[in-house]
């Protein structure tokens, strides 16, 4: 660590499981609590509003993500840069990271708002948006980008206090403010009747509370990933370094999504009904899949500060040992919702036909997490040693094109039903993985720590000139 008394968590020595479960336990309850607000949206959305506008607020879902993860690029980047700076305990380097990953996040956060409200209207055409549901879904998606910025502070401010090993603090946040969602929600539709609109404006409020409870945590802590407002700047050496990280991924992840929008125009031309199953079905996999967002998590910080501290062994030996618990895991949840999947779409709604849909998602869908799990995992811990150009074009060939290249077969020669659409995941994502590891194995295990060049960003060159 820096310092003995720091709330600080340096992943560069003691057992690895313990360091992996530790840092990624926080983070997945964390997550589930904000998935935890994004549930009860839903079920309040399709017990007290209508199937409509369960099907609204789903459809948008895709649209937010696209504008989102070229964001999480940049903070996949930065929270890497962080992690190494940490990890070679240059404290100059850090201080100066931390003020240049928040002077841009402030000017994307201005971008990406005005982006996302102008291009509400478009987006939802594109996809094919059906009327009977478009109004509900455009309300919706331009109140959240008003308020998209509490998002996205709070994601980069959690993603530095992440990169340094602290996860407490991300944690107690994201649970006030789950609760002050619930509590917006009941108000807005329920004593309100302000419907769609009331969903839009209570996780806006949500999030702005939490983004302000993190920049005030930033503001007046004593550690070294302070806050300093009249230091922000930007070191152009660092920010071509944090999106030469992150931003194949932020792109890979856009373009997933671009992918994901194609699968959700199939859905669309299959009714409300389908579409409300959908939207279920992809809350469940959200939960599902928060177990290995969390070790994922866990082992970009492990990668990241190891590779600062330049100790290669023990990355190889924390990657295999971070594969094995994303398996385990995601196999024990699989089971579990596999064997109860139309009780856990019954959750959010009454109607018979939207809980049929939703179970076929589930049943042709959720094993396929497994093999995802351990790619999703090798990428985090090639992107944390700063390869991420090979591991984006492979998913970017398989999860994406391969994708693609399924639905339009689909399309062109078979009628469309929820079963087809849904192995468009299964087999892109099995391929995917499997194309990973060989790569993993083959080259990548053998080549790091033979050439820093090849892995670790020069921490000592992103100082401020």
């Amino acid at each position: 660590m820096l310092n003995k008394n720091s709330k600080v968590h340096d992943m560069t020595n003691g057992n690895i499981y313990r360091n992996l479960i530790t840092y990624s336990f926080p983070v997945f309850v964390g997550s589930l609590f904000q998935l935890f607000y994004n549930i009860i949206d839903t079920i309040i959305v399709g017990r007290f509003i209508s199937t409509e506008a369960l099907a609204a607020v789903g459809s948008t879902g895709l649209i937010i993500n696209i504008m989102v993860y070229f964001f999480l690029g940049f903070s996949v980047g930065a929270g890497v840069l962080v992690g190494q700076c940490f990890g070679a305990k240059d404290k100059d380097s850090l201080r100066e990271a931390i003020q240049t990953t928040l002077t841009v996040t402030f000017i994307l956060c201005i971008i990406l708002t005005v982006v996302g409200y102008g291009a509400s209207a478009p987006m939802l055409k594109l996809i094919g948006t059906p009327e009977d549901v478009f109004n509900d879904a455009f309300v919706y998606m331009r109140i959240y980008c008003i308020g998209i910025s509490g998002l996205l502070i709070y994601n980069i401010g959690g993603e530095i206090l992440r990169a340094v090993g602290n996860t407490l603090m991300p944690l107690y946040f994201l649970i006030f403010s789950s609760v002050a969602n619930v509590v917006l929600d009941l108000v807005f539709v329920l004593a309100f009747d302000a419907g769609v609109a009331g969903v839009a404006w209570a996780t806006v409020i949500a999030q702005f509370l939490s983004a302000m409870m993190i920049l005030v945590l930033l503001t007046r802590t004593k550690e070294i990933y302070r806050l300093e407002w009249r230091n922000l700047h930007v070191n152009l050496s660092q920010v071509k370094t944090i999106f030469k990280i992150g931003m194949p991924a932020g792109l890979q992840s856009m373009i997933t999504g671009f992918a994901n929008l194609l699968a959700q125009s199939y859905i669309n031309a299959l009714g409300a009904a389908c579409m409300a199953g959908w939207s279920c079905f992809n809350k469940l996999l959200s939960i599902a899949m928060l177990p290995t967002g969390a070790l994922s998590s866990a082992t970009t910080n492990f990668v990241s500060q190891n590779t600062g501290a330049k100790n290669y062994p023990r990355i190889k030996e924390g990657i295999t040992k971070s594969n094995l618990l994303n398996f385990i895991f995601s196999m024990v949840i699989t089971v579990v919702m596999f064997i109860f999947a139309e009780p856990l779409i019954g959750i959010y709604t009454t109607d018979p036909d939207v809980i049929r849909y939703g179970a076929i998602f589930m049943h042709w869908i959720i094993f396929s997490i497994i093999v995802y799990s351990i790619g999703n995992n090798l990428i985090s811990a090639m992107i944390a040693a700063g390869d991420s150009m090979i591991p984006t074009l492979i998913k970017l060939s398989t999860y994406v094109g391969l994708r693609i290249l399924y639905l339009f077969i689909i399309g062109k020669f078979f009628t469309g039903t929820a079963t087809t659409v849904s192995l468009a995941f299964p087999i892109s994502w099995t391929v995917g993985a499997a194309s990973l590891y060989i790569y993993y194995k083959t080259i990548w295990k053998n080549r790091i720590g033979n050439s820093d060049e090849d892995t670790v960003a020069d921490i000592k060159s992103h100082r401020h000139l």
